[in-house]
């Protein structure tokens, strides 16, 4: 099948990411172990299989391969209104700041935002966001028009 394909292609490729590591609370709590940062996403809740002892779901807020660890913690933890932005191609000129609407994945709906281009090109949603992601790309529209888009820098 098809994703086995990818699966295995994942697995020849980059095997450090099925190794098994530690999955910790975002102050440093030691929960236990997982399979491999491979089978983790950011705002993901089902299949953690870890509890937190306190009955409160638990979220994955970052996944840190380089450290082969997962972060994980409540809900609110999830949110944020500032995005920043790298490797940003500018479609409009903004002088340093833009009324936008913005999304960051694909299949969201575009939330009010400013885009600010400063040193450090950020979006600043009016209302926070849920689970921004770290190598995903951000984009800015201007009415139908995108006025920018970018990586979200980690």
């Amino acid at each position: 099948s098809e994703a086995g394909g990818y699966a295995e292609f994942l697995r020849k490729s980059r095997p450090e990411i099925f190794a098994e590591g530690r999955v910790v609370t975002s102050d440093g709590k030691d929960l236990g172990a997982h399979e491999g940062v491979a089978g983790f996403t950011v705002g993901q809740r089902r299949g953690i299989r870890i509890s937190n002892n306190s009955g409160s779901p638990l979220y994955v807020l970052r996944v840190e391969p380089a450290e082969n660890r997962v972060v994980v913690g409540r809900v609110d933890e999830l949110l944020r209104k500032e995005v920043v932005l790298e490797n940003v191609h500018w479609a409009l000129p903004v002088e340093r700041r833009m009324r936008v609407m913005a999304k960051i994945r694909y299949n969201m709906e575009a939330q009010p935002a400013t885009l600010l281009r400063g040193e450090v090109p950020t979006i600043v949603f009016d209302e926070p966001v849920r689970a921004v992601t770290p190598g995903q790309i951000a984009v800015a529209y201007r009415g139908k028009t995108v006025a920018a888009g970018g990586t979200i820098a980690a």
